[in-house]
């Protein structure tokens, strides 16, 4: 798996980046439909990807609640990702 197909998962969606500090491995991404792409607001959907070394060990999304479909919707707010529970 890599960086590139990752994000390109989504392209008619506008994507938002945040890197692994002081480094340019991409940490968060975020996507929203272009219409509604405020980061503060609610219209997102998350995911976050770790690392071993450099070597992409897994992506998981961003949830807010058990039910088993709402990693993919577009209820989470870019600002707040690091607040989210991901799985």
């Amino acid at each position: 798996m890599n960086i590139r197909s990752i994000l390109l998962a989504d392209t008619n969606l506008t994507q938002k980046l945040a890197y692994v500090a002081g480094t340019n491995k991409i940490e968060y991404v975020g996507y929203a439909h272009p219409v509604n792409a405020d980061p503060g607001k609610l219209v997102w959907k998350i995911k976050l990807i770790t690392y071993d070394g450099d070597k992409i060990t897994d992506i998981q999304w961003a949830k807010t609640n058990a039910t088993a479909t709402d990693h993919m919707k577009f209820t989470k707010e870019w600002d707040e990702r690091t607040g989210y529970t991901y799985e």
